[in-house]
């Protein structure tokens, strides 16, 4: 994904999509479709991001364009995922898998391994996950991504801050800090920071923490919906790390406003956790509930014992 002006390169697909129904271009009708689709994600419309995907995958499939199915039956899988239809999810990023393989692209064969590495850690299954996303990795290292290798690095790093591997965490964190010193100003240099942020608060750098939140905001007019979510949410952790209780769950309540309107189960779930944790017994039930509700809808076993745990 690039950084765009919505408003902007909106209109532009719209201009391209109206073009090439005019004159027949499946494939550029395709493609448009695609990228309107992905700046309905941008905004946080996944109803409309799901509509252009699955035109955008009829259209591919009536020509048998077997690059635009595959784009177009991955993205699909992804929305799935994030509304904790694991099952559909995986079947479609599977089918998505199939196509790269049988027309020899790698780039998205890495990026459907990188997505069953992800799923895999939700779930809570972090050995097979990390074992996915080295592949990804290594993958995207043999064909040059640059940006796709440091996602696999920032993965890598939540699974093994979550297992309590801090040792290997840091390697994967200090390629993605030393990388983004070549990262234009996008969501990705932003994701980078606030993974940064949780490392420093790992490391309890509350100060240096704080500063790295501030270029996040700094560069604020690049970040997706979902990334405001993340933001808010790391706000969060960093008022719970300095004890600033009413602060920090101020920022999470901030963060689950977001993750709801997207649907984000995985991240609902983490924050109603989290919230959870913040709340005396009558509304701490509460929270654990619904976080169990998410996590249960997508077997994240973890989640799951840390909420009964409590």
């Amino acid at each position: 994904k690039v950084a765009f002006t919505k408003t902007v390169n909106s209109e532009y697909f719209k201009k391209e999509l109206m073009i090439s129904q005019n004159v027949g271009d499946k494939v550029g009708e395709d493609i448009a479709l695609s990228n309107i689709g992905m700046l309905y994600e941008m905004i946080g419309d996944f109803d409309a991001a799901m509509k252009c995907y699955e035109k955008a995958l009829s259209v591919s499939e009536e020509v048998q364009d077997k690059i635009g199915m595959e784009i177009s039956i991955r993205n699909i899988g992804a929305i799935n995922f994030r509304r904790g239809k694991l099952d559909e999810a995986i079947k479609m990023i599977k089918r998505s898998q199939n196509i790269a393989r049988e027309i020899g692209d790698k780039s998205n064969e890495a990026v459907t391994i990188n997505d069953f590495g992800i799923i895999e850690f939700v779930r809570g299954n972090h050995f097979r996950a990390i074992e996915l996303l080295k592949e990804a990795l290594s993958l995207r290292k043999e064909i040059g991504e640059k940006p796709s290798v440091v996602e696999s690095h920032l993965m890598l790093f939540e699974v093994y801050i979550e297992i309590g591997n801090k040792e290997e965490a840091k390697k994967h964190i200090e390629e993605v800090i030393l990388a983004s010193e070549n990262i234009e100003k996008s969501p990705l240099l932003a994701n980078v920071l606030l993974h940064k942020v949780i490392w420093l608060l790992n490391m309890g750098e509350l100060n240096k923490a704080k500063d790295t939140l501030d270029e996040v905001f700094a560069i604020r007019n690049m970040m997706s919906k979902e990334l405001w979510g993340d933001y808010y949410f790391v706000r969060g952790l960093l008022f719970l790390e300095n004890t600033q209780k009413d602060v920090a769950i101020n920022e999470f309540k901030k963060a689950l406003e977001i993750y709801r309107k997207l649907d984000y189960v995985y991240k609902m779930g983490k924050t109603y956790y989290y919230l959870a944790l913040l709340h005396d017994r009558g509304q701490r039930e509460e929270f654990l509930n619904e976080a169990l509700l998410c996590f249960r809808k997508i077997d994240a076993i973890s989640w799951i014992e840390k909420c009964e745990n409590i």
